[in-house]
């Protein structure tokens, strides 16, 4: 786009794209959170169950959703989350907040708990990784956690203190050696880290995960698993977790 002609096309696009998505029987509700709208539908009567809502919300109908939500017996279920620049009518590309919009319409519904299973990944073609696995390793928690105060279910919080625990104290040279004898190549720069110190792990992946490339994105592809395995971790991807709202 002509950097000279940007604004005028930028509110002439904006504006379009609001009527578009709005229109045509679409989206027939609005949200908007921290300043960012969005549409989305709320459908009932599902498959002949009059106690079911779903909701799907940005882009217009035919294409996948942005959010979708099923809400039934006081219990909002969270389906999925797919960012873009074409959920939020002013192009915001935030997945973070297409979760919060979704917990947002929830609460504004009346319903009591909020529920999703942490499906997330993060895709970097070709390569692609469990988003939750690598925050825990990185932070100690997994990536909803680090939006909604969520509690895992059919697991002991003394366990998922246990676990925060190992991932925070696990020293680089234990993942570094078990990763160099399943022939696992590093191409990135540690220096700094003292890699026998308690917690050094942690301290060598937030690093990898902060490259943002092609190289840390193979890297987790890869090895996500296997870091996990030697750290004593179990995946948290698949997992149910929930907050009362």
């Amino acid at each position: 786009m002509n950097k000279l002609n940007r604004d005028i096309r930028y509110f002439y696009f904006i504006n379009s794209y609001d009527m578009n998505q709005h229109g045509g029987g679409d989206r027939q509700h609005k949200i908007v959170y921290r300043g960012h709208k969005i549409y989305y539908n709320s459908s009932s009567n599902i498959y002949g169950d009059v106690n079911t809502i779903i909701i799907d919300g940005g882009r217009d109908a035919g294409r996948r959703p942005c959010f979708q939500m099923i809400l039934k017996n006081k219990v909002a279920l969270l389906q999925s989350i797919e960012r873009g620049t074409d959920c939020f009518v002013d192009r915001h590309d935030n997945s973070r907040d297409l979760v919060l919009v979704a917990f947002q319409i929830a609460k504004e519904k009346g319903y009591s708990i909020f529920e999703l299973t942490d499906n997330s990944f993060k895709q970097c073609p070709p390569y692609r990784f469990s988003l939750s696995d690598v925050y825990f390793l990185t932070t100690g928690r997994t990536w909803y956690e680090s939006i909604l105060p969520i509690k895992i279910q059919n697991r002991d919080e003394s366990e998922i203190i246990e676990l925060r625990k190992r991932a925070h104290t696990i020293k680089w040279k234990t993942v570094a050696d078990y990763l160099i004898s399943k022939d696992v190549q590093f191409n990135f720069d540690i220096r700094g880290i003292n890699e026998n110190e308690a917690g050094s792990s942690m301290k060598v992946l937030d690093r990898i995960k902060s490259m943002r490339n092609t190289v840390s994105c193979k890297f987790f592809a890869e090895n996500t698993n296997r870091i996990l395995f030697i750290s004593n971790i179990p995946s948290f991807h698949g997992t149910t977790w929930t907050v009362n709202i």
